[in-house]
């Protein structure tokens, strides 16, 4: 497991869209990418990006996300070539398509962009998660919104650690 000739000398050579791809290969998680919609994603988005529903499946093992496209990436079309204007995943109308133009660098999350963003470490406790990344708690809004992220970060850990193996984690975590 995780000795395969192609993963150790993408590891070797820092190809992390193939180190992701053969370390999910080597240990048979299937990965999966289904487009959701485009909104916003994060608590302080201010622009919308694509929102994507990812699977990662092993046996009866499963673990389901979304997953937020970073804007770039996010929308077939931009308006005026720039996502802050808009985005759209559908061919826009006639009479409207000379103010969008084709998004070149679209593309759909990969196993190495959404393995690299996976929690794989203990959050910890509420205080040590908001001293860690050094939280400002300002406001009753301010501390809900730590305490969803936080609580999200402590579900997905969970998953993770149902999904994969210590060593398999450990391997995980150098996947960055």
């Amino acid at each position: 497991m995780l000795n395969s000739r192609t993963y150790q000398k993408a590891k070797k050579h820092n190809n992390y869209e193939l180190q992701a791809e053969f370390f999910l290969k080597d240990i048979g998680v299937k990965f999966e990418c289904q487009y959701l919609k485009t909104d916003k994603h994060f608590v302080r988005d201010t622009h919308t990006r694509d929102i994507y529903v990812i699977t990662l499946s092993r046996g009866t093992r499963v673990m389901t996300i979304n997953f937020g496209q970073s804007h770039t990436c996010s929308g077939k079309f931009h308006k005026w070539g720039n996502y802050k204007q808009g985005v759209v995943n559908e061919k826009p109308k006639l009479d409207h398509m000379r103010s969008w133009i084709k998004n070149e660098e679209f593309k759909e999350p990969t196993e190495y962009s959404v393995l690299a963003c996976l929690t794989k470490n203990d959050v910890g406790s509420f205080d040590d998660f908001i001293c860690d990344l050094e939280y400002i708690i300002d406001s009753k809004e301010s501390y809900e919104g730590a305490q969803k992220i936080y609580k999200a970060c402590v579900k997905e850990w969970a998953d993770v650690q149902n999904l994969f193996s210590d060593k398999e984690i450990r391997e995980l975590q150098e996947i960055r």
